[in-house]
């Protein structure tokens, strides 16, 4: 059954932080543009022209003259973060720090990538060495990379009222004896074999490439693989502590404690339409989701923070339970 919960107040985002996230992010890709093409400017005639642009199993198998080379390599590493932060202003404040932290790791990916290739080349393109040493090294300091970026533009969350509310009357909760005790523990719905296996169909080949590149960038698919399985098999549970996803039994997903709870309903999710995919996302208001299907799912509300969506089998007894354990934490206040 779905429900239209009732809005909640929430106080305006001010906080400084995603801009600055997003303007180191630019000024990250420019440095690494600019800097990258002065490089191959000072070492143009020690390069080969064409320089090496595409490897294969084979090897080198893609050509294009210096300038073209310069011209691709700044493209790349300018052009896609600045593409990723103009996204950026189409999303709520609040969520603009998740594609700063995206544009500036990318922009380093890529610039490790692009002039590592170029800038290693020698005598004849043709036995160009593989970009793989670049292209594993541009990976981790690009994750380091988004993440601080990401963790630099984390809005602070907003202060709890000093005396929250008890959710709206019309939310739904359990009618049970007081002092029943109240769980619920369950999983994010399963994608279906399909969704599987177009999985394995997308990660297998391309760790297939990595190997055939070097032996070492299997790696690169492996961890997008494993990150797949964390999201697949994830546990739902809501108690005393509140709303709580986590994976293995060890890394959080999500957490929303009773505290921040403004209220719970029952929901129908189409991730697609929604937010552009299953997974955790984000919408253009600021909404954040974890779901791996369409199907139910409970939307919490919460105080000073953007409303959450989590995919669940029973959203309406997983509201009502999280309404009802809310009641009873701002009663015993």
């Amino acid at each position: 059954m779905n429900r239209t919960p009732a809005p909640v107040a929430t106080a305006p985002v001010t906080d400084p932080r995603p801009a600055r996230a997003t303007r180191l992010a630019l000024a990250l890709a420019v440095l690494l543009a600019a800097v990258g093409t002065v490089l191959m400017v000072l070492r143009r005639d020690a390069l080969p022209d064409p320089l090496a642009v595409h490897w294969g199993p084979e090897g080198a198998d893609g050509f294009l003259s210096w300038s073209g080379a310069t011209t691709m390599g700044a493209v790349l590493v300018l052009g896609i973060p600045l593409l990723l932060v103009g996204v950026s202003l189409l999303l709520d404040r609040s969520a603009r720090h998740l594609l700063a932290g995206t544009a500036g790791g990318l922009a380093v990916v890529l610039a490790a990538l692009t002039y590592g290739a170029f800038l290693g080349q020698q005598g004849s393109a043709e036995h160009a060495p593989s970009p793989g040493p670049a292209l594993l090294v541009g990976s981790v300091l690009g994750l380091v990379v988004g993440l601080g970026l990401v963790r630099l533009g984390t809005p602070a969350p907003a202060p709890l009222p000093e005396h929250p509310a008890a959710p709206p009357a019309d939310a739904p909760r359990l009618t049970v004896p007081e002092g029943t005790l109240l769980a619920w523990v369950g999983r994010l719905p399963r994608t279906g074999v399909l969704p599987l296996v177009l999985l394995v169909a997308g990660v297998a080949p391309t760790a297939y490439l990595a190997w055939t590149l070097e032996p070492y960038l299997w790696l690169v698919p492996a961890a997008l693989g494993l990150l797949s399985g964390v999201l697949l098999s994830a546990t739902v549970s809501v108690d005393r502590r509140g709303l709580l996803v986590r994976s293995l039994g060890v890394v959080t997903l999500v957490h929303v404690p009773l505290e921040r709870v403004a209220r719970a309903d029952a929901t129908t999710v189409r991730p697609l339409r929604e937010f552009g995919g299953v997974g955790w996302r984000v919408a253009p208001d600021g909404t954040r989701a974890l779901v791996m299907g369409s199907g139910p799912a409970v939307r919490t509300s919460r105080h000073g923070e953007p409303d959450l969506v989590v995919g669940v089998s029973d959203a309406e007894r997983v509201a009502a339970t999280l309404n009802t354990l809310v009641d009873r934490a701002v009663a015993a206040r």
